[in-house]
Order: structure tokens, then sequence, then C-alpha cells
């Protein structure tokens, strides 16, 4: 394979010290059924732990190769890295891909549905018109007093890699469900269908999309501008960005597990005033910074918001 023809998808994965979780990673990319060539792109920012020599014992298969992206201290992409900060890393890597379509992962998160890329692959080169695909996660709250037992089999049986000591909870339209939910026996054929996600929509409807749910198509990279690596807060801005550019498919289908670590914004039961100030701030920057770039509606719906986010800040 010597050419960016060659990959129908490539498999963005960042990792940064991350040997407890690196192989259940890796695992949920080698268990994937697919009948079209991959390529794994591995941007590890200069890990100090076992991260690295874990993915270098995985071999490549007929139709899944491993690129690790050769990054030496000292280097230039270290050079940029701290002058532009954590995010270069995501972005490096991304522009790094040279499949028609990336599905993103990092380091701590895995995947639980061998069918996953394939049903988004699939169903992008169907639709044209959409330019990303995602779907629901399982959400590992770390430390939990609560047991994996809670969860209803049909849920559990999906979940290849939990240890027993870990809760899991899904994050359904950004709403944080809690045990009682598991309790209630839900099932798939009781969830609400699959759904079309549009920029205006994920403006104004409260709605979490995990950076590993997500396959994009490769030519809206280049939507995302280099003044995104300055953000505190990243992943939404991006989601905005990507879909500037078309809609996005949601598959209602648990195909991932996402882990919030202690230092994770989402993790904090309480958001306080001043995170939501800075929130409102950052999406203000970058909504004014998109705001001459868009069609007309999502540019209509760009000032709605703004005079909404002012209002909020009195």
């Amino acid at each position: 394979m010597n050419n960016n023809q060659d990959f129908l998808l490539s498999i963005r994965l960042n990792s940064y010290n991350q040997e407890k979780y690196i192989a259940a990673a890796m695992d949920s990319i080698m268990m994937q059924k697919v009948d079209f060539p991959v390529e794994v792109v591995v941007g590890d920012d200069f890990s100090t732990d076992r991260t690295l020599d874990i993915i270098r014992t995985y071999k490549d298969t007929e139709f899944i190769k491993i690129r690790i992206l050769e990054r030496t201290a000292g280097d230039a992409y270290h050079v940029e890295r701290k002058e532009r900060g954590r995010l270069f890393n995501y972005l490096y890597t991304l522009r790094a891909c040279r499949g028609k379509y990336v599905a993103l992962l990092d380091g701590d998160d895995y995947w639980i549905d061998p069918n996953k890329l394939s049903s988004q692959v699939k169903f992008l080169e169907a639709n044209p018109d959409y330019v990303m695909s995602s779907h629901e996660v399982y959400v590992v709250r770390h430390n939990a007093k609560d047991s994996i037992a809670s969860v209803p089999k049909i849920l559990r049986d999906n979940f290849k890699f939990g240890s027993k000591g870990e809760f899991l909870q899904t994050l359904k339209l950004g709403l944080t469900f809690n045990k009682e939910f598991w309790q209630r026996k839900v099932r798939y054929s009781s969830l609400p269908r699959d759904y079309h996600m549009s920029f205006e929509k994920m403006l104004f409807k409260r709605h979490f999309m995990a950076t590993s749910a997500l396959v994009i198509r490769r030519s809206i990279v280049d939507h995302i501008p280099d003044w995104w690596t300055s953000l505190d807060q990243g992943h939404n801005s991006i989601i905005l960005i990507l879909l500037t550019g078309g809609k996005n498919y949601h598959f209602n289908r648990f195909f991932g597990v996402h882990r919030l670590q202690p230092a994770s914004l989402s993790t904090q039961k309480d958001i306080t005033l001043e995170i939501r100030k800075n929130f409102n701030k950052t999406l203000t920057f970058v909504l004014t910074q998109l705001r001459d770039r868009v069609t007309e509606p999502q540019r209509e719906a760009i000032d709605r918001k703004l005079l909404q986010i002012s209002k909020m800040n009195g």
C-alpha cells in the first residue's frame, strides 16, 4: 500500500501515558470485521510509560495496517507541539490520515461491536450528503461504588473489556442516567430510533458525541482551522466545525465505551458559573470565527445563539 487511495478508512489513535488502557483500545480495533483496507495512525504524545511498547506488540493483518508516527524530543513536531498545546497532536495526527474516512479513537476509550466501523463506513459510502456518523457509547466512571452487575444483561453482554469494579452509564442526548435507569430494564427496541444532526440542531440541542463515536470524511478535515488548537476546550467546537460541511447520522446503538477521567470537565457534578462563562466565551469565539464561512441558515443559527449567550451573560 503506497498511496492515499489504498485506504478506505484511517483510524486516528491518539495516546499519552495510557498503558493501563491502550490494550483495550488496540484489541477493539483489531477485532473489527472489515473487508476493506484500514490504516491505524498512532499519534503518541511522548508517553513516558509503556504505551508505545504495548502498541508495537500488535501486528498487521490482511486488512488492518498499523502506522506509528515517528517523533523524537527536539524534532520539528515536538517544537511546534510545545508552542501550540495539546490539541496540536489531535489535529496533526488527523491530518496525517490518508483514508477516505477517518474513525477517531483515544487511547483510553474502546469499541465493543465488531461491526462498528463497517456499519458507519457503509452508511457514509451510500449517503454522500452526510459528512460524519456517530453512535451511542457507554460511559465508565472510575472508582464508582456501583457494580457492572447493575447493568441489564442485554447491555452487559456487549461489554467485552470492562472490569467488575466499573459502573457503566450512558449519556443519552446529553442526559446522564443513573443506576435507576438500568433497573428499568431498558432494551434497544424501547430507545429512540437513529436520527440526524445538523449544525443548527447541534447549536441548540444538548447532545453528547464522544470522540470514539465519530467517523468522518477525510475531506472535511480541511475545514478545521489552525486556530482550533488554541482553544481550552476542543471537543464540542470541532464537532460544530465539522458540521458546517454537512449532516451527521447518529446510530442509536452502543458501539463503544468512553472513559471519564477525574480531570475531565464532564465528570464535575456541578458546573459553576465561572465554568459556564468560560464555555460561553470559547463558544462565542468559535461561532464568530465561523460566521463568515458558513451557509446562510447556519449564519442565522449562529446569530440566534450569540444573542442567547449575550442574554445569559447579562
